[in-house]
């Protein structure tokens, strides 16, 4: 469960840090750039909202553990939060974001990519 909540930090933290980026492309005088940004920002603050969700209930279950669960939490249906899943939204925002910066070199798009 530990893993689990840093995997969702990190990714809110992502979503955090391609929101403020998106926010900045909205100023282009660039329609593309426009449209790429509101989607790129769409999509992170749609892993944003699964990550908080789902950092919530991890936290929950952390906090009461074995004392007052009498069944053990399973992780699988944590991929979902709300109407959110998770492992989807997550995929929609790399592909958001590599088309968001599409001008970076073909190596350096790759390594963004991989790396979130």
């Amino acid at each position: 469960m530990r893993l689990y909540l840093e995997v969702t930090r990190r990714m809110a933290h992502n979503s955090k840090v391609l929101v403020e980026y998106a926010d900045a492309e909205k100023n282009s005088q660039d329609p593309r750039r426009v449209s790429l940004a509101s989607t790129l920002q769409q999509k992170a603050v749609e892993v944003r909202l699964y990550s908080l969700l789902t950092g919530l209930k991890l936290r929950f279950w952390l906090l009461l553990r074995s004392e007052i669960l009498t069944s053990r939490p399973v992780l699988a249906h944590l991929r979902t939060a709300g109407d959110i899943d998770g492992l989807q939204t997550y995929n929609a925002l790399k592909t958001a974001a590599a088309a968001a910066f599409v001008q970076l070199p073909p190596d350096e798009l790759d390594s963004l990519t991989r790396n979130l």
